[in-house]
């Protein structure tokens, strides 16, 4: 039975509107009870809050009148389902007077509300706010308030610390401890674009984290703390913001957990989480740790370890995290064999076989013998017609005879693409030599392309064809050509629009006209549609229509401009990955 046009799905009533529903039927928040007009009222501080304020003056004083309410309930109102997501709101926007205030109640009396599954939200805010806070004073003003809120960070982190025995395996007091590891390291906020302007932290601060990490280190119970899921959670917090503290914090608590899950291991017992433990040690980069995990975890079993349903994860962050030639060569001695990538396709570990090309690219070796056993574990190397179907081969993760298979059985369905196909495909168009998987490509008809350009994971294709280093131009006019009559269709696609942009970017200036001569026929059509119309204004498709000489002159421009920035920029050399070290 097919519909014409969509479902409607109904709209999921607000937060706020359920907690008025609740409130009228005499329900107020679970946890802690709260009365009536207490309810009402922060129902109507989060109402005031939504609708926003004409000024942050007036946002202010709101903020401020209403903490001044909390004073002397500032538990009973963290412990309630309803008031605690209010008082979240209020802290992420209060002033500094009114939250260290708020802060300090809170922390008088923490064992009974560390455990609180409303009220550890409200310190995870706090000690967020805390360390958003520490970072935007600047050192030149009165620094009480940054003192005040490190003092915060460490007094918390303190009883907690002291009490890791008790904390440690309760699900709350767990994600408070992960947040005082993030905020006294200096790992918050994770914002990329805000971590690049990040100051140093208080001495004191860093002193007290060092504490932290000794003080788990040697803790009796760590061998049982790397195989339970919550435990194992926080150890792999841990070890980041150790690793981007300093190496020396970082490596005597890798020894001892590598030790743990080496205990572990012989006494066959590693179970998932202490896998994923494993992944994060692996995924700090370090080049001497992660020489050492090789060698213990994996060497001489990665072909059993790599076609595990829950182990291959662990394979693939060590071929992503490689750090050198020397090790991936080691690695590859044991995978990159027609027999273990057959084995891989057959169990579905299609990431394995990604990262093995990934890693191919970004060390620059071994890419030959990778692409000879990639493509004799897809079955196309004989007899050589079956060459041409390497790239739709790579993109579904299925060798010559089950996608022949899908194709006969599905004769209308559309070109399949996989995530790690299509991430596959990119990592072998940017190898040295790319000329086996560009032939493929290209053997391609314009509508198996369209296809496959027109697809979310397939369109991200297009730039790795587009922008490799060892792709020459012809290869790109071919493409070109080959699209010729379907530009108007890929225009009026959402991921298709992108390809084009992708294509269009690199672009000579007769590639450029070539397109818009097709576009310009379809100009009405392009118009109308939701994604063509970006077309129509980005390129200029109705200065091309009336006055071509002038869109010809303003596209020579362009294009000089950006040939000239780039050799400036340096852009026409291949980059190279570089494996940062960590530094004591």
């Amino acid at each position: 039975m097919s519909f014409e046009g969509k479902i409607k799905k109904k709209k999921k009533k607000s937060y706020l509107s359920k907690a008025k529903k609740f409130g009228k039927s005499g329900r107020f928040g679970k946890g802690s009870y709260v009365s009536e007009d207490v309810y009402n009222y922060f129902v109507r501080v989060v109402e005031l809050d939504n609708a926003g304020f004409a000024s942050d003056e007036e946002r202010d004083v709101f903020v401020s009148n209403t903490f001044e309410q909390t004073v002397g309930q500032e538990v009973l109102l963290s412990t309630n389902q309803f008031t605690s997501v209010a008082l979240e709101r209020l802290i992420k926007k209060g002033k500094d007077e009114c939250v260290l205030k708020f802060m300090k109640s809170l922390a008088e009396d923490m064992r009974p509300i560390l455990n609180d599954c409303f009220a550890s939200h409200v310190f995870q805010t706090c000690l967020k706010k805390a360390a958003q806070r520490i970072q935007e004073i600047p050192a030149d003003e009165d620094s009480k308030s940054k003192e005040e809120y490190t003092s915060w960070i460490i007094k918390v982190g303190r009883f907690l610390s002291n009490n890791m025995e008790d904390f440690m395996w309760d699900q709350y007091a767990n994600q408070i401890m992960r947040t005082v590891a993030e905020t006294s390291s200096g790992s918050e906020p994770s914002n990329a674009k805000e971590a690049k302007t990040k100051k140093k932290l208080p001495k004191i601060l860093r002193e007290f984290f060092k504490e932290f990490c000794l003080h788990v280190q040697n803790m009796p119970q760590l061998p049982d703390m790397v195989s339970a899921v919550i435990t194992s959670g926080f150890l792999q917090t841990l070890l980041k913001c150790s690793s981007l503290v300093s190496a020396k914090l970082f490596k005597p608590l890798a020894a001892k957990l590598v030790s743990a899950l080496d205990n572990k291991k012989n006494s066959d017992r590693m179970e998932g989480p202490c896998w994923r433990l494993l992944e994060a040690i692996l995924a700090t980069k370090d080049e001497e740790v992660n020489q050492q995990m090789y060698e213990k975890f994996f060497k001489g079993s990665l072909k059993k370890t790599a076609t595990d349903s829950e182990q291959n994860f662990s394979v693939q962050r060590l071929l992503e995290n490689c750090p050198s030639k020397e090790q991936l060569e080691a690695i590859l001695e044991e995978l990159n064999t027609v027999e273990v990538i057959e084995s891989l396709l057959s169990s579905g570990n299609f990431g394995v076989i990604r990262a093995m090309g990934e890693s191919c690219k970004n060390l620059a070796t071994n890419q030959g013998s990778f692409c000879q056993s990639l493509i004799g574990a897809l079955h196309c190397n004989n007899p050589n017609d079956r060459m041409n179907l390497l790239s739709p081969l790579i993109l579904a993760m299925k060798d010559f005879e089950k996608y022949e298979h899908f194709r006969m059985m599905n004769e209308d369905a559309v070109q399949p693409v996989t995530l790690q196909g299509s991430l596959l495909l990119q990592a072998c168009l940017n190898f040295n030599k790319p000329i086996k998987f560009v032939q493929s490509f290209l053997s391609l008809d314009g509508e198996s392309l369209v296809q496959i350009l027109s697809e979310p994971k397939g369109c991200h294709v297009t730039d790795a064809f587009m922008g490799s280093k060892f792709i020459g131009e012809k290869s790109r006019e071919k493409l070109c050509h080959i699209l010729k009559g379907h530009w108007a269709i890929l225009g009026c696609s959402k991921f298709g629009s992108r390809s084009l942009d992708s294509i269009w970017k690199v672009s000579t200036l007769k590639m450029r006209q070539s397109i818009m001569n097709e576009l310009s026929k379809e100009l009405p059509k392009l118009k109308g549609d939701q994604y063509g119309r970006f077309i129509v204004t980005n390129y200029g498709l109705e200065l091309f229509k009336h006055h071509p000489e002038d869109w010809a002159t303003a596209q020579g421009k362009e294009i000089t401009a950006k040939k000239l920035f780039s050799d400036i920029l340096g852009e026409d050399e291949p980059a190279t990955k570089k494996i940062k070290k960590n530094k004591g």
